[in-house]
């Protein structure tokens, strides 16, 4: 019988050794899942952060295109003081607040966005110049700005296409607005 206990014994240290060494690998296994998650959504972070950069240089790029074609002697450039402050825009051109968003899926822009550019307008007008995937770019603007004898509501917005946004405001007078 005391071989049979001590067999026991010795069967049950082994399977307590055994779970210890197998929680060790779990946890192992556990802690290495995890880090890799934190690993790929930091990266993740990075990577919408350069394609919203990437498409602010592509707006400023044809904003300016479309200001020299015009003859407006206007050059406008990113707010890249956006990054350390909150309530600023992307980009500022005369009279105007811009904010820009492109992301991976969707049909139509978030609230949240045109409450962000109109916070950040500070009496000027706010544009948001937005964009999915393999989809056009839109701009959203307060409907005073395609008629000013409308009264500014920013709640009331319109819908364009950027060229179309950018035939409008051809027609701006910078000069007023500086």
């Amino acid at each position: 019988m005391k071989k049979v206990t001590q067999a026991h014994e010795t069967s049950q240290m082994d399977l307590v050794a055994q779970v210890h060494k197998t929680s060790q690998m779990d946890l192992v296994f556990f802690f290495k899942r995890a880090i890799s998650a934190l690993i790929f959504r930091i990266s993740l972070m990075a990577d919408s952060r350069n394609k919203g950069a990437a498409f602010e240089r592509a707006i400023v790029k044809r904003l300016n295109a479309s200001f020299e074609a015009r003859g407006v002697e206007i050059e406008c450039k990113r707010n890249l003081d956006q990054y350390q402050s909150n309530n600023l825009c992307d980009i500022e051109i005369p009279g105007y607040a811009i904010e820009c968003k492109a992301y991976k899926a969707g049909w139509w822009f978030a609230p949240a966005w045109w409450d962000q550019v109109c916070q950040s307008a500070n009496g000027r007008t706010p544009i948001l110049i937005w964009k999915f995937n393999n989809k056009g770019i839109r701009v959203t603007l307060p409907l005073h700005a395609l008629n000013p004898a409308l009264p500014r509501d920013v709640t009331k917005t319109a819908v364009l296409d950027l060229d179309q946004w950018l035939e409008l405001l051809a027609c701006h007078d910078f000069s007023v607005a500086a």
